[in-house]
């Protein structure tokens, strides 16, 4: 298994990749806002760069989990399984995760740690809050 890093982490409405490695991003925030809780937003992404420094990834399965937690307690998992996965030395692998199944139960300052093969590889922060508020 090769080591890999996380270049970027970006929480969006939506993003766009195209064949060249190029990526489009909507709606780029750090924090929610709604109405009531729960809340759950309907176009929520996470997309991120992953590369490896050492040796090549050849073929490899990744398992992609993205945690969210509320004061150290997971809230929510998000998973996906990628196969035959190849990233020469130098090179990365730009993919995504659909977030709109996640719900919140009430607002506060979540986190977001993402895992490959059970590895973590990046934590952000995501405030959640009503609208008009702010958290943190």
């Amino acid at each position: 298994m090769s080591l890999l890093i996380c270049r970027s982490l970006i929480l969006c409405e939506h993003c766009m990749m195209d064949g060249r490695g190029r990526i489009n991003f909507l709606g780029v925030f750090n924090q929610l806002s709604g109405e009531q809780f729960p809340m759950r937003h309907g176009l929520f992404e996470a997309a991120f760069e992953l590369a490896t420094l050492r040796r090549p990834v050849f073929q490899e399965v990744l398992v992609i989990e993205l945690t969210v937690a509320l004061d150290g307690q997971p809230t929510g998992v998000i998973r996906k399984t990628l196969t035959d996965v190849t990233i020469e030395v130098g090179r990365s692998l730009s993919t995504n995760l659909d977030l709109s199944p996640l719900i919140f139960e009430q607002p506060g300052d979540y986190r977001m740690q993402l895992r490959v093969n059970n590895r973590l590889v990046a934590t952000r922060p995501l405030a959640v809050c009503l609208v008009g508020e702010r958290t943190g």
